[in-house]
């Protein structure tokens, strides 16, 4: 746990749904349609991939290019892809204790990730999410003040998808929603979502847009897993700005939006891009009641930020210092753990003040965690 005299909480850490038997969770009756994680005989058969309605995700060809060589990660950092607590709890308390952290908040690999945006039966959409839901409100049961989950619901079926996190946050104790950032191959500000927003906003729990990597905006265009990665931090901006200027903070003035997986450095690009065209084009945005980058810089708008940032200093002062959280990113190939709250607290460009934000305060005022 955190010895820096204040709580740290990880706004971003995430957990894989390998190893559960998802087929007898979600119902045999969907047959070979159910969920399952498989392996095959392609270079990255290490890596176990998802099958659900009879697709399999992700495509190799679509996720890393076209290379048949594996992708090598050189980087001069920890990795912990594949850690153990990523499906036991009580494995992942050990490495939260190692790496100094508190809380964490928690979000889910290849089966939540299909159930809320890719399959396209909104049936099986609803009973994978609600099989999903049951089960990590288990995995936080090992240590529920340490351990809080974000539930995923259908957005296929808003209306079930309100009623399921409803179910979620009052019985089973989850704390927010995630977003996906390009539902039903729409924006997420799309009008026909309005029921969950609706819902997250009279539970009082935060809408989380977090990248989904298997529907990713303009990575088509590349057959190269070094571009595709690189501008994955686009997709999620892209459809942040529908919901901060598309109508979604207008029609719910108490919602809470989360922006996950992307980084900080692009806040002040686009708080200007949009303040400009705003004031270009105000008649194509006749519902909105106030500048978006207003919006963005409000206490209703909090984003994660990656340990190393050189921006993260100036961007504070930008977007505001309650308005970035530290994201572990555990256990993923990319991530710093088990140094990254370290390399936060050892940074000589980061006043104690804002360290203390950034490790802990600004994610509690977010998920509405006492701590």
């Amino acid at each position: 746990m955190s010895t820096l005299g204040f709580p740290v909480i990880d706004a971003d850490g995430h957990v894989e749904e390998i190893g559960v038997d998802w087929v007898k969770r979600v119902g045999e009756e969907w047959g070979d349609w159910a969920p399952r994680y498989i392996t095959d005989g392609s270079f990255e058969a290490r890596q176990p991939r998802f099958a659900i309605e009879g697709k399999i995700f992700p495509r190799w060809e679509d996720k890393w290019g076209k290379s048949s060589r594996p992708i090598r990660v050189v980087k001069p950092a920890h990795q912990w892809t594949g850690r153990p607590g990523m499906t036991d709890p009580k494995e992942r308390l050990k490495d939260m204790d190692l790496e100094g952290i508190d809380i964490a908040v928690l979000f889910g690999g290849g089966l939540s990730s299909a159930a809320i945006g890719l399959v396209e039966n909104p049936k099986l959409a609803l009973a994978t999410c609600r099989a999903y839901n049951d089960w990590l409100a288990e995995y936080c049961s090992a240590a529920p003040d340490r351990l809080k989950g974000v539930a995923a619901v259908p957005f296929q079926d808003p209306k079930e998808g309100a009623r399921e996190l409803k179910r979620a946050v009052r019985e089973l104790g989850l704390v927010a929603v995630r977003v996906p950032t390009w539902p039903e191959g729409s924006n997420p500000a799309d009008p026909r979502f309005d029921p969950i927003y609706d819902a997250a906003q009279e539970l009082g729990v935060p809408a989380c847009l977090h990248l989904l990597s298997a529907r990713t905006i303009g990575a088509d265009r590349f057959d190269n897993f070094y571009f595709k990665h690189v501008f994955y931090a686009a997709d999620v901006f892209m459809a942040f700005s529908t919901l901060v200027a598309g109508g979604v903070m207008d029609r719910f003035p108490e919602l809470r939006i989360g922006v996950f997986e992307a980084g900080c450095g692009w806040i002040p690009y686009l708080m200007e891009r949009l303040h400009e065209h705003y004031e270009l084009f105000p008649d194509q945005l006749p519902h909105l009641r106030r500048d978006p980058a207003e919006y963005m810089a409000s206490e209703r708008c909090f984003y994660t930020f990656e340990p190393e940032e050189k921006m993260l200093p100036i961007v504070a002062k930008i977007v505001g210092d309650g308005r970035l959280m530290y994201a572990s990113d555990y256990a993923h190939f990319d991530c710093m753990c088990p140094d990254s709250v370290k390399a936060i607290a050892e940074r000589d460009d980061l006043p104690q003040d804002l360290k203390r934000k950034l490790l802990g305060e600004n994610a509690a005022r977010l998920f509405d965690l006492k701590v």
